[in-house]
């Protein structure tokens, strides 16, 4: 019997250490500041969508023969890994921390502004598509 070599073993380089330059209290204070800004951006935004000019991108729905869930506003947002209080949320969290509503409250409120078409949304990555359906 002939025995096979026995292959010699692979070696992983060892990772350096991670070195973080020395942090302040006024670092720290400085990104939760930069934290609640783009919170309070995105509030804006979402706050935004009841009140949104809906009348061209309807038209243009309308000439295109009514596709089913035309979108007619995209809102992004992007939730941090921690939020200025210190904890983590999904998209759906974040949207409601942020603005105090859930999304479909912010759609409701668009809702009610047409009669004839169904206003919803879907989201993808950090997109959040308005759209529409004849009713």
């Amino acid at each position: 019997m002939s025995e096979e070599p026995v292959p010699e073993p692979v070696q992983e380089p060892v990772p350096e250490p991670v070195v973080e330059p020395p942090l302040s209290i006024e670092d720290l204070m400085n990104d939760v500041v930069v934290l609640q800004q783009k919170e309070a951006m995105d509030s804006a935004a979402l706050n935004s969508i009841a009140g949104i000019s809906i009348r061209e991108p309807l038209v243009t729905w309308a000439t295109l023969g009514f596709p089913n869930a035309w979108t007619i506003h995209e809102v992004s947002v992007v939730p941090p890994a921690r939020c200025s209080d210190g904890v983590a949320r999904d998209l759906a969290g974040y949207i409601q921390f942020v603005s105090g509503k859930t999304i479909g409250d912010h759609v409701a409120a668009l809702q009610a502004r047409v009669t004839g078409i169904v206003v919803s949304y879907a989201w993808t990555g950090a997109s959040i598509l308005i759209v529409v359906t004849k009713a």
